[in-house]
């Protein structure tokens, strides 16, 4: 493998920054989906469900919550990603691509 292949994108300081700030905000974004999927399951616990709209309202709330709550894992395996995409580019910092 020439060089030129390993060197194509120059990392920076700005860059890493980049995915550091993108991965906290992906971790702030899961936990406030959990936290909406658990706020979601205990108003509709709360409500009393003996009328046909509190029923749907019910299911509508369940349904979303499954919904909010399987976002969750998505947003960790983007972190997953962006850790990979980052240690690339600090193993591509070992090179001397000059």
């Amino acid at each position: 493998m020439s060089l030129d292949l390993i060197c194509l994108t120059p990392s920076s300081a700005s860059a890493l920054a980049t995915m550091d700030h993108a991965s906290l905000l992906l971790r702030r974004v899961a936990d406030r989906l959990t936290d909406v999927a658990v706020a979601v399951r205990r108003l509709a616990a709360s409500t009393d469900w003996q009328t046909p709209a509190a029923r749907a309202f019910f299911a509508l709330a369940e349904h979303l919550a499954e919904e909010v709550v399987a976002l969750a894992p998505l947003a960790e395996a983007v972190r997953v990603e962006i850790a990979l995409a980052r240690a690339r580019v600090v193993v591509q910092d070992t090179w001397d691509c000059r």
